[in-house]
């Protein structure tokens, strides 16, 4: 299904959307292996990047309560593309919507929740970056 069409299916009911956000890996460690062809230090050194643009992305949605809604789904774009290319399936599944959403100019209570949702998968891909980094 194209992204477009997939996000603006799933933003009306968030329900859905936490339930298939939950059924994926928060951070494939496979998939991020076999894009670093099994490099272990450039798996940890994009990690730790991801781990903190990841918190730079949210500061700034965080603060953004005047930028405009295409601003926003620029930010949300980099973080889902980033999240991709380190395996945090959840947390650009989530993006992916969120992105749609904003990028149809839609606000209120549904961009707030899906918000809230994009701050839930950050904080647990970051946990467990900081796991893995320990």
């Amino acid at each position: 299904m194209p992204r477009a069409a997939h996000s603006m299916t799933n933003w009306n009911d968030n329900t859905k959307a936490r339930a298939e956000m939950t059924a994926l890996p928060v951070l494939d460690l496979v998939y991020l292996s076999r894009q670093t062809l099994g490099d272990v230090a450039l798996e940890l050194e994009l990690l730790s990047t991801f781990d903190r643009q990841a918190g730079l992305i949210m500061a700034r949605l965080d603060a953004a309560s005047d930028m405009a809604q295409g601003s926003k789904a620029d930010l949300v774009h980099t973080l889902k593309g980033s999240a991709r290319a380190v395996g945090a399936l959840a947390l650009a599944f989530v993006a992916d919507i969120h992105e749609g959403v904003l990028r149809a100019g839609v606000g209120g209570e549904v961009e707030s929740e899906l918000k809230a949702m994009l701050g839930e998968a950050v904080v647990a891909v970051r946990a467990d970056i900081k796991r893995l980094l320990a």
